[in-house]
Order: C-alpha cells, then sequence, then structure tokens
C-alpha cells in the first residue's frame, strides 16, 4: 500500500509538472505569435490591462484546445520515459496492474474534461464577449479613420428611407436621423429611440416644400411619438447577431426546449452547437484512452517519435472532423446529435475497448 501511494505520487508529481510546464509554453507561443501581428492595433487602441484582459480572455476561450494537446505530450512524455527507463515494469513487480499504474492519468484526464465543461459554462460566453469587443472597437476605431461622415441607410416598402450617422443596438437608439417621405416631405430627429415597441423622436423638425421649390421647417417638437415609422426601429444583421457558439450551455439548452420547426435552421445550430459543448470536453479523456496503450507497450524498439507524429496527427484530424460535422449538423445534412455525438463516441468506445484489454 506504501509502495502504491509513493508511485501513484511520483506520476502525479511528474504530469502536473510538465503538465503546467507544456501548457505555459504552447500560450505564450500562441501570444508571441498573436502579438507580432496585432500588437499595432492593440497598442493604439487599447491600454496595457485591456491587453493582459484580452490576452487571459483569450486563454479562456482556446483552452478546450490547449489542454487537450498539453494533456496528450504529457502523457506521452511521462509514460515513454517511464517505459524507456524500465520504472513501468519496476511498478508492475509490485504488482500493480497497468491500469492501476495509469489509474492518476485517467482521473486527471477527467477533471480537464470538466474543466472544460465548466468554462463552456461560466468563463467563455464573458471571454468571448470581451475579446470581440475589442476586435469590435479596433476594427470600428480603424474603419473610421477618414470616414467619419459615413451614413447608413433603412430603405421601406412604400418608398420611403431612414437616413442616419449613428446607431446603437442595445439602447434601440438612432441619431441624427432624416426620415425622407419623398422629396418634398423631410423628417429630422436629433433622436430616434424605440420604447417598448414604440418609437419616439426627441428634437424633430418637419420640412416641405413651399411654392417655391424651397425646403422649409413648417413645425418642430421637443418629443414627438412617431407613428409613421413601424418597429422594430431596426434589426440587426446575421453579422451583428451573436452567434450561437458564443452562448453559455445552459442558454442554448433554455433556446433548444423552446418549440422550434424541426425545418428550422436556427433549431439546427441551437442544438449543434448545444451537442457540441457537451461533447467536445470529453475529448481530453479520448486522448488518454487513445495513447496509454501504445505508450506502455513493452518493446526493445521504442518508438517515441512515431507515436508523437501519430497522435499529432489524430489530434488535427479530430478537430477538422469535428468542424465539419458541426457545419453538416448546423445545415441539416446531417443529424444534429448524429453529427456531433457520432465521431467522439465512436472513438471513445474503440479506444475504450482497447484500453480495457490493455494489460
Amino acid at each position: 500500500m506504501i509502495y502504491s501511494s509513493i508511485q501513484t505520487k511520483y506520476i502525479v508529481n511528474l504530469m502536473l509538472k510538465r503538465f503546467f510546464t507544456l501548457l505555459s509554453l504552447f500560450y505564450l507561443t500562441y501570444v508571441i505569435f498573436d502579438l507580432s501581428i496585432n500588437i499595432s492595433h492593440l497598442s493604439e487602441h487599447a491600454s496595457l490591462s485591456k491587453i493582459v484582459l484580452y490576452y487571459l480572455f483569450n486563454f479562456i476561450k482556446r483552452v478546450d484546445l490547449l489542454i487537450p494537446l498539453s494533456l496528450m505530450f504529457t502523457t506521452i512524455n511521462v509514460l515513454t520515459t517511464l517505459n524507456i527507463h524500465n520504472e513501468l515494469l519496476a511498478f508492475q513487480t509490485t504488482g500493480r496492474t497497468i491500469k492501476r499504474i495509469v489509474k492518476p492519468i485517467i482521473v486527471m484526464s477527467i477533471v480537464c474534461s470538466l474543466f472544460v465543461l465548466a468554462c463552456y459554462q461560466s468563463a467563455f460566453p464573458h471571454a468571448q464577449s470581451f475579446i470581440d469587443g475589442v476586435k469590435h472597437n479596433n476594427s470600428e476605431q480603424a474603419r473610421l479613420i477618414g470616414k467619419k461622415n459615413l451614413i447608413h441607410t433603412i430603405s421601406y416598402d412604400n418608398g420611403s428611407k431612414l437616413l442616419f450617422s449613428d446607431h446603437n443596438f442595445e439602447s434601440k437608439t438612432i441619431r441624427d436621423a432624416y426620415f425622407i417621405i419623398s422629396s418634398n416631405d423631410i423628417w429630422h430627429f436629433k433622436e430616434l429611440k424605440e420604447i417598448n415597441n414604440e418609437i419616439y423622436g426627441y428634437f424633430v423638425d418637419h420640412m416641405k416644400k413651399n411654392s417655391n421649390g424651397v425646403l422649409q421647417n413648417i413645425d418642430s417638437f421637443p418629443k414627438l411619438k412617431v407613428s409613421f415609422i413601424n418597429s422594430p426601429l431596426f434589426s440587426l444583421t446575421d453579422q451583428e447577431k451573436e452567434p450561437f457558439e458564443n452562448y453559455s450551455i445552459t442558454a442554448l439548452f433554455t433556446k433548444f426546449l423552446r418549440p422550434y420547426d424541426s425545418n428550422n435552421k436556427q433549431y439546427h445550430e441551437i442544438s449543434t452547437q448545444l451537442f457540441s459543448k457537451l461533447s467536445m470536453p470529453w475529448f481530453s479523456l479520448l486522448i488518454a484512452l487513445a495513447v496509454i496503450p501504445f505508450c506502455t507497450k513493452f518493446s526493445r524498439m521504442h518508438k517515441n517519435y512515431f507515436i508523437y507524429t501519430l497522435s499529432l496527427l489524430g489530434f488535427v484530424s479530430f478537430f477538422t472532423i469535428t468542424d465539419a460535422c458541426v457545419i453538416l449538423g448546423e445545415n441539416n445534412i446531417l443529424s444534429p446529435a448524429l453529427a456531433v455525438f457520432g465521431p467522439i463516441a465512436t472513438l471513445l468506445t474503440l479506444f475504450g475497448i482497447r484500453f480495457a484489454s490493455h494489460k
């Protein structure tokens, strides 16, 4: 029992040290690479504290990729090192099987999976919102340089148009707006705002052409309920809507329970993203089950480079396949449940059976 405890602590210490070392190195490499591309934009439009927060939230965003990758290389490194030095064989002489020896690794992979699942639920939506906000502010400031007089237009079926220079989706407000009914009838609003599905104008001027064809102000209002513009004032485009992949698991589940038509595209997008967030965290467990039999196999020829290469190729292939399956599920080419759960359930079954039969 004492030997078992010492062996377990030894493996746990090796795993934790190398895991966090690799995790730090992988993310540091990503930060350096990303900074080399975006440093000019970030330093110009964001403070140092915001840049630090940006990369902290970026870590949370990439955690579903970084943790499995770090766990994979850590598991391979620890087990192949123990195997080469015949330490695994020494552990077995104490009466422990391979499955008992690698139990701390399996437990660690489950903890990693639960951590990623928790990030999807709580931290990921906030991180993605912050990152999108920083990117949006940077792109907006860059886009508006030399384009401060950019005019937006909304056209209506009756031929009228609404022209404005600034808008805010959150407060449902449009500023400095002109509603052109015709060339003879124009309304100007310092501000238009939607309140409880009704449109109100503030500091309103109504202009019409006189008999001489000159446009003149015929009436003014400090506040006016605008009945000739229908609610909603404007609607978000597909590019401006928050994508479903940014939602938490509970938010997706709430939307999933709503009565959607089975042919509704939103239903397939919501269900695919929900199933993806429930399945992808278990990639860490899949990695542990997949690589352990290869790394603990006794042989005179240790093919460590082959194991690393094959594992990395499998890692990239899995993410490529799952991304493709998500697209198929969102477009209802495959059932969302089948598209998302199919690949990981199949691989977990195959590698789970191989691990169970490994001695």
